[in-house]
C-alpha cells in the first residue's frame, strides 16, 4: 500500500531543504529538480513518456518548490523534492479530471515498483476531491527505492487498454483504463475505477460516435475486444493529431 501523505512528509524530511538536489531534463523541453534519491523513479517515468511520444514543456512543468500543500494546511510534497507537475496548462487543477495525458501511459508509470515491490507513484488525477492532473508524486520511502526500480506490470495489450469483456457492475483497475480512455476521448464519466450508469453511457457514447462513422459496433454499453480496438485507434489518432 502506498504511503499517506503525512506518512511521506515524515519519511522524506526536513522539507524545503533538498541536500542533494539534481536537475533531470525531461522528454521535450521540461526539466525538473528533484531530491537525487528519486532521479531513477523519475527516469523511469521518463522513458514510460517516451515510449508514448508524450512530450513535456519547457514553460509549465516543474518539480521542486518550497510551498504549503494546496487546500490544505502543512508543507507539499513539492517542498521534498518527490512531487512533479506536467504541462499544468493542459492538465490544470480543478473539480473534474481533463488531461491530455494518454491513458494507457498513466497506467504504465503507476504500474511502475521498487525493487521490493512497493509503489513508486500516485498519479494525482485519482484524487478523490479536486483532481490534479499534471501531478505525480513519489509514494514510498528513500529505502523502498534504494532497492532499486523493478519490471512494470505488463499491461493486457501494448497499448495498456482492456480487451476483456466488462460490464455494469466491474470493479478494479481495468475499469479504471476504460474510464481514462473513454474522459481522454471526451465521453465523460467518472474515473474511479467502478462501473456504475455514468460509464455505461459513456461507453455507448463512444460506440454511437463510431457507429455514426461506418464501424459495425453494437451500441450496447459493453466494453469488449472490437470497441477496445476502435478505443486504441481513436487514442492514436486523437494523439496524432496533438502532437
Amino acid at each position: 500500500m502506498s504511503l499517506s501523505t503525512t506518512q511521506l512528509r515524515n519519511a522524506w524530511a526536513p522539507a524545503c531543504r533538498l541536500q542533494r538536489p539534481q536537475t533531470v531534463q525531461l522528454h521535450g523541453e521540461g526539466r525538473v529538480r528533484v531530491d537525487d534519491r528519486v532521479v531513477p523513479a523519475l527516469l523511469a517515468l521518463n522513458e514510460v513518456m517516451k515510449r508514448h511520444g508524450y512530450a513535456t514543456r519547457r514553460a509549465d512543468t516543474g518539480a521542486y518548490n518550497c510551498r504549503p500543500i494546496t487546500g490544505g494546511t502543512g508543507y507539499s510534497l513539492h517542498a521534498y523534492g518527490i512531487a512533479i507537475d506536467i504541462n499544468w496548462n493542459t492538465n490544470p487543477y480543478g473539480r473534474k479530471l481533463v488531461t491530455d495525458m494518454p491513458p494507457a501511459m498513466v497506467a504504465e508509470i503507476k504500474a511502475i515498483r521498487t525493487g521490493n515491490g512497493k509503489q513508486v507513484w500516485r498519479w494525482g488525477g485519482d484524487y478523490t476531491t479536486n483532481k490534479d492532473a499534471m501531478h505525480y508524486e513519489i509514494v514510498c520511502t528513500p529505502a523502498d527505492l534504494a532497492t532499486g526500480i523493478g519490471g512494470h506490470r505488463t499491461p493486457n495489450t501494448g497499448s495498456g487498454i482492456p480487451h476483456d469483456v466488462i460490464r455494469e457492475g466491474a470493479k478494479g483497475d481495468k475499469v479504471t483504463a476504460i474510464q481514462y480512455t473513454l474522459n481522454f476521448l471526451g465521453h465523460r464519466c467518472a474515473v474511479d475505477g467502478v462501473w456504475g450508469p455514468n460509464t455505461t453511457a459513456a461507453v455507448k457514447s463512444f460506440q454511437a460516435a463510431c457507429k455514426s462513422l461506418g464501424s459495425k459496433v453494437t451500441v450496447d454499453g459493453v466494453w469488449g475486444p472490437q470497441t477496445a480496438a476502435l478505443a486504441e485507434w481513436w487514442t492514436v489518432a486523437t494523439l496524432a493529431g496533438k502532437r
